[in-house]
């Protein structure tokens, strides 16, 4: 007998094959919806961390520089480094002797930065000296050796990773100013460091000060600056560098002056990039009232914060020599 013989398929509802369901325009939308917000929900919480990576590259790099700093004074004799100015500080090393006299070399300066170009970065010309960032003093000390170029284009691309150390991740070139000042040189790198503290020794910068006496040049927040590591008082809260604001960086010295501050002229500051809720560019010539933010600074001791702009020109952390003015 056939095993099949008055087999009938069951038709009951259980087993048959369901009509096709798709959704409706209404649930569709709602779906879209439900999206839109969770992304709108997630976004800024990822921005915000993506500037804190930065915010944290940008720590390290300027640890790293402070670090660089404090080695070459180590190995040569106490000495801080040049300013990394306009101009091309010589640098003459001999025993128990100042070493930033004599002839420049553009190959080899006192520089704590080697940063003028023939040709800038983003193009055009560059309106400074032929070097390249492996010229810089420091290289040694930031695992990079001196490479020459052969080319003023070359020279922006030679070295590619001590050119990142140099920058903040969260500085956008593109988008700065060609210079701050008419006829200056276009530093297209993002720290600066304290003028108080390098070679060769400068006075403080004193305008708006309300009848400033008269300073020695070496003349600092209770005690004098010889030139060398061993004569900065309390380094852990002086400021040796900054991540500097765009629109005033201009070279490689930063020059705090809490006077400009209260006066709310344009002065140096510290950039605020890496705080998007207080996110706001120090004051141009005209452009209305200094505003606080915070920023990234290394010290002398070899650590690195974040602080805000009014404290980086104060006389307690910047080492000018004279008090901070009435109202800062």
């Amino acid at each position: 007998m056939n095993r099949f013989q008055g087999w009938k398929p069951d038709t009951s509802p259980r087993c048959r094959r369901p009509r096709n369901v798709a959704f409706t325009l209404v649930e569709l939308l709602v779906v879209i919806g439900i999206i839109a917000i969770m992304i709108g929900i997630l976004l800024p919480t990822l921005a915000k961390a993506r500037e804190a990576a930065r915010a944290s590259k940008c720590l390290n790099n300027m640890r790293q520089l402070s670090i660089a700093i404090i080695n070459f004074a180590q190995e040569n004799n106490g000495w801080m480094p040049a300013r990394g100015g306009g101009s091309i500080t010589p640098f003459n090393p001999a025993p128990g002797k100042n070493p930033f006299v004599g002839t420049a070399d553009i190959q080899s300066p006192g520089d704590w930065i080697a940063w003028q170009r023939v040709n800038d970065p983003l193009g055009g010309p560059g309106n400074g000296a032929d070097q390249n960032i492996t010229y810089s003093v420091l290289a040694k000390y930031l695992n990079s050796k001196p490479r020459v170029h052969t080319t003023p284009d070359q020279a922006n691309t030679i070295a590619p990773n001590l050119d990142e150390l140099y920058r903040c991740p969260s500085d956008n070139l593109a988008s700065r100013p060609a210079t701050p000042n008419p006829g200056d040189k276009k530093y297209r790198y993002s720290y600066s460091v304290n003028d108080l503290f390098f070679n060769t020794i400068q006075g403080a910068d004193v305008t708006d000060y309300p009848s400033p006496p008269t300073l020695s040049k070496d003349q600092r927040n209770g005690f004098h600056f010889s030139g060398k590591i061993s004569s900065i008082r309390t380094p852990s809260e002086k400021i040796m560098i900054v991540c500097q604001d765009e629109q005033r960086i201009d070279d490689g010295i930063f020059k705090p002056n809490a006077a400009k501050w209260l006066a709310n002229d344009p002065g140096d500051a510290v950039a605020s990039r890496h705080e998007n809720k207080f996110k706001k560019q120090a004051v141009t010539a005209g452009s209305g009232p200094n505003v606080n933010a915070r920023g990234n600074v290394g010290f002398c001791d070899g650590h690195a914060e974040f602080m805000s702009r009014k404290d980086a020109v104060s006389q307690k952390y910047s080492g000018h020599p004279l008090p901070d003015p009435p109202g800062f």
